[in-house]
Formats: C-alpha cells, sequence, structure tokens
C-alpha cells in the first residue's frame, strides 16, 4: 500500500503473539518534491505455520504400514514385503528437518561512548534487546543529546526504542545513501535539565533477527552536554574544561574583546552564527531585541545553538523565528524567565530541501530587570550543533554578542576649557586705566601766558578729556619744550593781534584744556605785558601744535599698544 511521508509512526496489529512483522519500503517512484508515490509491503509471518505441519505428516503416515501386516499371516504371505518400500519414504522427511538448524544471526555492537559487546548467536524471528544506560560525569545535570543506531535491514529490525528517563526525547529513521545502513536517531533538549546523577537507562532497544550471518549494531553518542560543559560534540569525548566558561564571559564586555573573537572561527568553520550588539536605555521594562544572524551558510537541515547572558540584567521573553531561514524546531523547550540560558532549536530534521542564505535567523526578546545599572552585558553563544538534511554534521562556529545600556560617555568630550581662552581678554582694560595719571605731566609743559585764549578755551575745552583718553605715554614732555624755544623768537614782533586770533582757534579747534590752565599759571608768574602777551600767544599756538603733535604720537601709540596686545 501507499507509503506517505508525514512523520507519523505506522501501526500493525497481528493475532498472535511472536509473530514476524516484515516492513519494506519502495522508494523507485517516490517524489521528494511531493514526497509521494513510496509503496510499503507489510509481511506477517506466525510461528505456528511452520512448526506444527511438517513434524506431524510422517508420524501419522507410520501407524497405516501397521494394519497390513497383521492381515499378511491369514492368506498371503509376500504381502509382508510390500511395506519395505514405505520405510524409505518416512526417512526422507526427516532428512529435510535440518531446516530447525536455520541459519543463526550472530549480533555485536560497537560504540563510540560505551564499550564493545559480544550477544552471541540469535535465530531467525528472535528479539533481543540492545540498552545502555547513563550516569553524568558531574553533579549538572543533562541538557541535551543526540545519538543514532546504525543497523542493515535485511538482517535484523528495530522494532521498539525508547528513552525511559526522558520525557521529550524525538526519534526518526532513515536509510542513508551512502552507505546502505538503516539509521534510527533520537534527540532530546531540556533548559531544566535531566537528572541522571545515579545510574539510570539511558536508551533501550529491542532488535529481531530477519536473517542469519554476521551483523554489528553501532550505537553512536553524536552529542552529550551538561550545564555547563559538552561531554561529547560531534561523536568525539571531550574532557571538561578548567576556567574556560569564566574566562569567556568577561571578555565580551568590552568592545576590542569581543570583536577579536569574531575573526578566528570563520576561517575554519562552514557555517557561522553570530550575535548582535545592540544599545538600550537601562530603564526598567525597556524591550531590547538582540538578532542572531547566519553569516555563513551551505545549506543546513536542522541546528542548536545555547545563549547565556546576565538574568540580574536582562529577562528572556521571546525568541522571534525566520520561518523561511530558520523556523522553530517542534522539539524546542519552553522559555524560562528566571533563567539565564536558553537553548535555541531551529530548522526542521524532516525537511529534505535544505535552508540556505543568510541573514538574522532568529531575534531573542529580552526586557530590562529593575534597577539595572548602565553597562555592557554580553550575549554569549555556545553549543552550536548544526546537521545536513542527510544529518551529517557541519563544522559550526559561534560569534558573541553584546547589550549596551545606556548611552556611551560622550558628555566627557566637550571639555569646558575653551572658555579659559576668554578670560585673558579680561586684561586689556585693567593697561589702559593706569594711563590717566599722565595728563598731570603734559599741562606744565605749555608756559606762555596768553591771556586772549583762556577767555574762551576753558568754556569749551574742559567738556573734552580727550586727553585721559590716549595719554598712554610721556613722550610729549620731551617734544614740547624744543618746539616751543624754536618758533617763539620768529614770530614775536610780527603779527600778533592775528596770531592771537589764529591761537584761539588753534587752542578751540584742538580742545586744548592744559592751554588755558598754563595761561593762568604763566600770567601769574610773568607780571608783563604786552610783549609778554605776545610771547604768550606764539607760545599758545606752538603749544597748540605741540598738543596736536602729542595727540597724533599719543593715538599713534595707543594703536601699537593695542596692536601688540591683540598679538599677544
Amino acid at each position: 500500500f501507499d507509503a506517505g511521508w508525514d512523520g507519523d509512526n505506522a501501526s500493525f496489529e497481528v493475532d498472535e503473539d511472536g509473530a514476524t512483522v516484515t516492513v519494506k519500503i519502495d522508494l523507485t517512484d517516490f517524489d521528494f518534491a511531493s514526497k509521494t508515490g513510496a509503496k510499503m509491503t507489510v509481511t506477517v509471518t506466525y510461528p505456528t505455520e511452520p512448526t506444527s505441519a511438517a513434524p506431524e505428516e510422517p508420524t501419522t503416515e507410520e501407524p497405516t504400514t501397521v494394519e497390513p501386516t497383521t492381515e499378511a499371516p491369514t492368506t498371503e504371505e509376500p504381502t509382508t514385503e510390500a511395506p519395505t518400500t514405505e520405510a524409505p519414504t518416512t526417512e526422507e522427511p526427516t532428512t529435510e528437518e535440518p531446516t530447525t538448524a536455520a541459519p543463526k544471526l550472530h549480533v555485536t555492537t560497537t560504540s563510540n561512548y560505551y564499550p564493545a559487546a559480544d550477544l552471541g548467536d540469535k535465530a531467525i524471528s528472535e528479539k533481543f534487546n540492545v540498552d545502555y544506560t547513563l550516569q553524568q560525569p558531574d553533579e549538572n545535570k543533562i541538557v541535551s543529546g543526540t545519538w543514532r543506531f546504525e543497523y542493515d535491514a535485511d538482517k535484523v529490525v528495530l522494532t521498539n526504542v525508547e528513552m525511559p528517563n526522558v520525557s521529550d526525547a524525538y526519534i526518526n529513521t532513515y536509510v542513508d545513501s551512502e552507505t546502505g545502513k538503516t539509521i534510527t536517531m533520537g534527540t532530546f533538549s531540556d533548559v531544566n535539565g535531566y537528572d541522571f546523577a545515579d545510574e539510570k537507562d539511558f536508551v533501550k532497544a529491542e532488535f529481531q533477527a530477519l536473517n542469519g550471518g554476521e551483523e554489528e549494531i553501532k550505537f553512536v553518542v553524536v552529542d552529550l552536554i551538561n550545564e555547563e560543559w559538552v561531554i561529547v560534540e560531534n561523536e568525539v569525548i571531550k574532557d571538561k574544561p578548567q576556567p574556560e566558561p569564566t574566562t569567556v564571559e568577561p571578555t565580551t564586555e568590552p568592545e576590542p574583546t569581543t570583536a577579536e573573537p569574531t575573526t578566528e572561527p570563520a576561517p575554519d568553520a562552514d557555517f557561522i552564527i553570530k550575535a548582535g550588539t545592540v544599545k538600550a536605555e537601562p530603564a526598567a521594562g525597556t524591550t531590547v531585541k538582540v538578532p542572531v544572524e547566519f553569516t555563513k551558510n551551505p545549506g543546513y537541515g536542522y541546528g542548536y545553538v545555547r545563549a547565556t547572558w546576565d538574568k540580574d540584567a536582562l529577562i528572556l521573553k521571546n525568541v522571534e523565528y525566520n520561518d523561511s531561514l530558520a523556523p522553530k524546531q517542534s522539539s524546542a523547550a519552553p522559555i524560562d524567565s528566571t533563567s539565564d540560558t536558553y537553548k535555541v532549536s531551529f530548522g526542521d530534521m524532516m525537511t529534505l530541501d535544505p535552508f540556505n542564505g543568510t541573514g538574522t535567523a532568529f531575534t531573542l526578546v529580552f526586557e530590562v530587570a529593575d534597577s539595572t545599572a548602565a553597562g555592557d552585558y554580553a550575549i554569549t553563544l555556545t553549543e552550536d550543533e548544526v546537521y545536513t538534511t542527510e544529518i551529517e554534521t557541519i563544522n559550526s562556529a559561534v560569534i558573541n554578542g553584546k547589550v549596551t545600556l545606556g548611552t556611551e560617555p560622550t558628555t566627557a568630550e566637550p571639555t569646558t576649557e575653551e572658555p579659559t581662552t576668554v578670560e585673558p581678554t579680561t586684561e586689556e582694560p585693567t593697561t589702559v586705566e593706569p594711563t590717566t595719571e599722565e595728563p598731570t605731566t603734559v599741562e606744565p609743559t605749555t608756559e606762555a601766558p596768553t591771556e586772549e585764549p583762556t577767555t574762551e578755551a576753558p568754556t569749551e575745552e574742559p567738556t573734552t578729556v580727550e586727553p585721559t583718553e590716549e595719554p598712554t605715554t610721556v613722550e610729549p614732555t620731551t617734544v614740547e619744550p624744543t618746539e616751543a624755544t624754536s618758533v617763539a623768537p620768529t614770530e614775536e614782533t610780527t603779527i600778533e593781534p592775528t596770531e592771537e586770533t589764529t591761537a584761539t582757534d588753534a587752542t578751540s579747534a584742538t580742545g586744548g584744556k592744559s592751554t588755558g590752565d598754563s595761561t593762568g599759571d604763566s600770567t601769574g608768574d610773568n607780571g608783563n605785558g604786552g610783549n609778554e602777551g605776545g610771547n604768550g600767544a606764539v607760545q599758545t599756538g606752538n603749544a597748540s601744535m605741540a598738543i596736536i603733535i602729542l595727540l597724533v604720537l599719543i593715538s599713534a601709540t595707543g594703536a601699537i599698544y593695542f596692536a601688540r596686545k591683540k598679538v599677544k
């Protein structure tokens, strides 16, 4: 009848105990795309059929030859010779009975984890057990594992297999296209772990012999992992690592250390699983999504990877799977929000079409716990197991990630040192203030006792305090005496009246407050009349010229002074 590829078990009922059920599957017309076209033939052989009929036939015929022997003496003596021909006929079936010494099947078992065993000869249709026990090598519980039986389906048939102390084992049987061996594989996983502290039944299998000859049943422990370390990885038994789990986690916290291991496994791995790096606010209840990518993928069937984090800072709420690249396996364990680790089961053990491509395979959805401080929190990946659609191991590697809570210390970069460069500008006005002391030295230089400008100069000139702004230098004291003595004699006798008027204009134009002051002083000292007044007028004009020169020098000096301050 038609055989469907749906993952369900096939059930058959027989009428008698001890019957032999042989199931053969013909995949000649099987279509892998639609998973149809396979034919299944079931043959039931009852042990009573050959054993009851064969021995009864010769035993019932022998008494029939005795009856004619009693009649022979009465009339016909030669008739007693006839039974001699019947004797060989009864012996012939006895020579065929060596079929009871039918071929025996000699069975041995081998394993990569358990010692080999010789189970001896098994009669055809005889059932026998192949059982294995397990005791965890330390106090840590077993959290996951994968195993397989390899056997010749023409010699034996697996009638039953179970894991008595594992509640959620997934068991599947298929034929290896390369070796022709039939393989029954089991896998199991539970984040809470299985307790094998005491030796318990691990895998129990029941086989039945089909044909004679030699048969080696191979039991392989593919992977076996406990809460702390990998006991068996890719069929290789591992020693317990010493300090590795404690040294790996802190190295992922600073950014430089997490970047280094990402480049190490890539050259040697065919399949790479990488956890992302994300940032979030350190506020309780904040949702943080950490993407986990396949950065290298040759095509796979199914796999696993364990994620570990700081449960005091992050609480795992969900795992969001990318159904096109990494769908959730039916055997995936439920999420425990109080745990700090979870083994993600992705892919499909029953698929014949591999999952290809790269990108985000699934996303770990966390919630920030209460009172979580800002900082870096590592997302560590371990226990990676990836298989092809033919359940062959793919060489894989992982890259750890992290969650950064809080912004990085960017506030330290804009230092407040720049305003200190403005403070030196307050020194410039302090250098100008002491220059107000110098006007006292300018006024006594003009001694001309001019009376005429005294009436006009004081009215206009006290209002302008120009010398107070620019008297930054003492240079005018040396300039004015030299000019006053040389100019005065040339202008004494001539244009006194005109010089008086021009002098007043000059003094008013220059705003010479010092001229008015010096006129009063010289009049009181000399006591002279016209000539002294004429001389005074000329000196007033010269003084105004001197003041103009003085102001020019002062302004030039001030410009030079401020220019120097600018350079400084």
